[in-house]
């Protein structure tokens, strides 16, 4: 080993001694590569365990953050505004501008000063202006004198999937096709398992197992709600009907994707190829719109999440009780209910005819 060399190693490991550098000199250049190699993987071994360690949490909230961070940065610095930890009032202009000039929502709202407030926390502590008493009392008149009814798209309820089915089954050349079948599955076991657009995008064929008695078992590892994977197994009932079972459906398109050997319960298809790559969560909400406008609704008004909105929205309409739905959807605030049950409330008119007035 050259002079250059032992002294790269020592950059590299400055606490070795001098036996593992005799065991070193023998390994020539090779042990040097591997220390580089090692040098490398602890470098990311840091940088995950900082992160753990600030508690950014899950890969959509820390790309949001640094969203609402660099738009906070921006706005400063296009207003000369000097980025002091310790004064409340630059955050204060910041919200305000957001709500009163941008219009956005107050989820918005929220989000971009969790954002702030987690930078200021991890740069300069909690004793900082982003933590001012002032700012939940800001928060909240803005709330106040600027919020709005969230927009809510529409739920797809069991007819709109009855009539989805019917006409994709009536084209004859679009059953022939595999993107056709997989969009068939995804609906069915979308609407019936009530998933959220991400579970249905991680879910494997290893994830769904069939009953001999009928129905099948999905295995959901993590989810919004659990993001520590403990896992929930949802149960699917055999519907009345094989072209709209969602088990019957899942078990055909199960059997084909085990015939071209892919590992996703719903993967991408290209050029009519199913492809052993997991379809992306953002396309879901694209093919339900492209679903509802091939039987005449408005695809702007639908998203991904009608499925979910619609299976709550049709068991709660069948009288099932809230609980027995919250135990499915997987919901854990009862007042949630109120909010996905989008169904027809003129039948409480009945309630006032009936009490005599």
């Amino acid at each position: 080993m050259c002079a250059e060399e032992t002294l790269r190693m020592k950059k590299l490991a400055p606490n070795i001694d001098g036996i593992f550098l005799a065991i070193c000199v023998r390994k020539n250049t090779l042990m040097v590569h591997w220390l580089e190699v090692m040098v490398m993987e602890l470098e990311e071994l840091r940088e995950l365990a900082g992160r753990y360690a600030r508690g950014i949490g899950a890969d959509n909230t820390a790309a949001a953050y640094t969203r609402q961070w660099e738009a906070y940065q921006a706005w400063l610095r296009v207003n000369n505004i000097d980025l002091n930890p310790v004064d409340p009032s630059p955050v204060t202009m910041y919200l305000t501008h957001r709500v009163v000039d941008d219009g956005v929502a107050m989820t918005t709202l929220v989000q971009a000063l969790s954002a702030i407030r987690w930078h200021y926390r991890v740069n300069w502590g909690e004793h900082t202006g982003a933590f001012d008493p002032s700012l939940k009392a800001l928060v909240r008149n803005l709330r106040r004198d600027y919020g709005r009814a969230a927009a809510q798209k529409k739920p797809l309820l069991a007819v709109h999937v009855r009539e989805i089915i019917a006409a994709g089954e009536a084209n004859v050349t679009r059953c022939k096709k595999a993107i056709w079948r997989r969009d068939k599955a995804l609906l069915l076991t979308a609407w019936a398992s009530a998933c959220r657009r991400s579970e249905l995008a991680a879910l494997e064929i290893v994830h769904v197992h069939f009953s001999k008695a009928g129905g099948c078992i999905l295995t959901v590892e993590s989810s919004k709600t659990d993001q520590f994977r403990h896992g929930v197994r949802l149960t699917l009932r055999s519907g009345a009907h094989a072209v709209t079972c969602p088990v019957c459906v899942l078990n055909a398109w199960c059997t084909e994707l085990k015939s071209v050997g892919c590992r996703w319960l719903f993967p991408s298809v290209q050029a009519g190829h199913i492809t052993d790559v997991a379809i992306n969560p953002s396309d879901i909400g694209r093919i339900v719109k492209g679903l509802v406008q091939s039987i005449g609704l408005n695809p702007s008004e639908y998203s991904a999440h009608s499925t979910r909105a619609g299976w709550v929205t049709d068991a709660l309409a069948q009288g099932r009780p809230e609980s027995t739905v919250m135990m499915h959807s997987r919901h854990r605030d009862q007042r949630m209910m109120t909010v996905y049950n989008r169904g027809d409330t003129s039948a409480l008119a009945d309630v006032t005819a009936a009490a005599g007035l």
